[in-house]
């Protein structure tokens, strides 16, 4: 278990199998996650789509309020990060995230997603942070250029959604960028 100033971040039980199909289902979550079709998933989807994708992982885990409890006095879930070692020979590493509705633009994907970047390259020691994201996912997009990503590429209209073509941006960090900017937050943290 893993812990930020606003977050905990946790591995995956069984009983979070309920918040990925909630991620999943939702239409506004699901368009910017997969470049299927919009469609309701089941648990047969997590099963053997999401939970072999989570195994894959070196890191996957749920992100939970340390505010807000659910009913069993547990932080709320609110979604998931995951690390990805594509290309062991490279320390090349693919980042996702996914939060629910109710707790994206404030902050917490940030939050999640600079400690995913820094556990990666710490912990890892990464020489390449990448990911993907859609074109219409501006607030992802503004998120990942914030904590470091630059556009490396893109994939020219492969996602048609919501009766249009979208592109697919290719963003990447590389080690020496992110060690720049740890020690620049750092510095500024102990200012």
């Amino acid at each position: 278990m893993f812990e930020t100033e606003r977050l905990i971040l946790r591995g995956f039980r069984d009983s979070d199998m309920d918040y990925l199909l909630k991620l999943w289902n939702n239409r506004v979550t699901q368009r910017f996650f997969y470049l299927d079709y919009v469609a309701p998933k089941g648990e047969k989807f997590v099963k053997e789509s999401i939970k072999p994708d989570m195994e894959k992982a070196a890191l996957h885990v749920m992100i939970t309020s340390k505010e807000k409890k659910n009913e069993n006095g547990e932080g709320e879930v609110m979604g998931y990060a995951a690390l990805t070692i594509l290309v062991p020979k490279n320390r090349e590493g693919y980042l996702e995230i996914g939060l629910l509705p109710e707790w994206q633009s404030k902050g917490y994907g940030t939050e999640a997603m600079r400690f995913m970047v820094d556990h990666g390259f710490r912990e890892f020691q990464l020489h390449r942070a990448t990911l993907e994201v859609l074109e219409g996912n501006v607030a992802a997009r503004t998120v990942y250029s914030k904590i470091g990503f630059k556009e490396e590429g893109r994939r020219r209209r492969q996602n048609w959604v919501d009766g249009h073509w979208e592109d697919v941006f290719i963003m990447g960090m590389l080690d020496d960028e992110w060690a720049e900017d740890y020690k620049q937050r750092q510095q500024q943290k102990y200012k």
